[in-house]
């Protein structure tokens, strides 16, 4: 019969992490490690599109160091002629407080969607909280589109803080190119005179998954929200197929007979009424 080997990891999600400012040297080792495996996948065509803490893995290998796995390769997008045929114009996928501005907008994606994602999460690391927070998804991914992030805190050395409002860019152009281009910078000059920066972590581990290729649908299949809630819970994931906001012809025309039959069913009853006027009128006549 047919069967998966996969990886069994035992460790827990980055998110776990989060929730206060990690100090600067940590933040940029694991931040350094994921941008390996992006790099890794991005050689290969591959673009994640749903970066987020809890799409990555924190394990410890035999010698106790600390490693992280990209996982959940499900939304995976391939750079290639044939990706068209993947999704279509106007699909958003990926989660709101990661998506990169061309992703809430249904623009063209390439691995720089995956560097804006990779600085959302460099920023939370640092910072303790995301650069963009609200309660309606709508709005959250709007802000990802117009509204600048607030500065890092102080104690985040000038170079990081450089690099991140550089992964935050709005415009993919302005961005890094490349996930090497991104470890480059963290990893020399200033960046790298910082104490304790672990500038030879382990390579990010990239887990197997069974969707990544192999069966890409013709359309994207809605496993985990088919559409938008009104508020965004945490960690889901989107796939929002585009939606023609104009109602169908068919259903306006149903809409247009419907109001003609009433206002044909009123006029009815106006002549009726009149016409039992009218012969009340005769028969009383002298």
């Amino acid at each position: 019969g047919k069967y998966i080997v996969m990886q069994l990891l035992d460790g827990h999600e980055l998110r776990r992490l989060l929730g206060s400012p990690l100090p600067p040297q940590r933040a940029v080792a694991l931040a350094l490690q994921l941008l390996r495996g992006l790099d890794h996948a991005h050689r290969r065509g591959l673009v994640h599109r749903d970066l987020k803490p809890e799409n990555v893995f924190v394990v410890r290998d035999d010698d106790g160091n600390e490693r992280l796995v990209l996982v959940d390769f499900g939304i995976v997008k391939l750079l290639t002629p044939s990706e068209a045929k993947l999704t279509r114009a106007g699909q958003v996928f990926g989660t709101p407080r990661y998506m990169s501005p061309e992703q809430v907008s249904g623009g063209k994606i390439d691995a720089r969607a995956d560097l804006y994602a990779l600085g959302v999460v460099l920023y939370e690391m640092l910072a303790g909280t995301p650069p963009f927070d609200a309660d309606q998804a709508g709005m959250l991914m709007r802000m990802h589109m117009i509204a600048d992030p607030p500065p890092l805190p102080d104690t985040v050395p000038a170079p990081i803080r450089a690099v991140v409002s550089r992964l935050l860019e709005k415009r993919a152009d302005d961005r890094f190119p490349t996930a090497r281009a991104v470890i480059d910078a963290l990893a020399g000059g200033s960046v790298q005179a910082m104490p304790a920066v672990e500038l030879a972590a382990a390579p990010v581990a990239v887990a197997a998954s069974p969707v990544v290729v192999t069966a890409a649908p013709a359309a994207p299949i809605a496993s985990k929200v088919a559409s938008p809630p009104r508020s965004e819970p945490e960690g889901v994931t989107w796939i929002i197929p585009p939606r023609d906001l104009a109602p169908p012809r068919g259903a306006a025309l149903r809409g247009e007979n419907l109001a003609l039959r009433a206002v044909a069913m009123v006029l009815l009853v106006i002549l009726v009424a009149l016409g039992a006027l009218m012969c009340n009128s005769w028969r009383s006549a002298p």
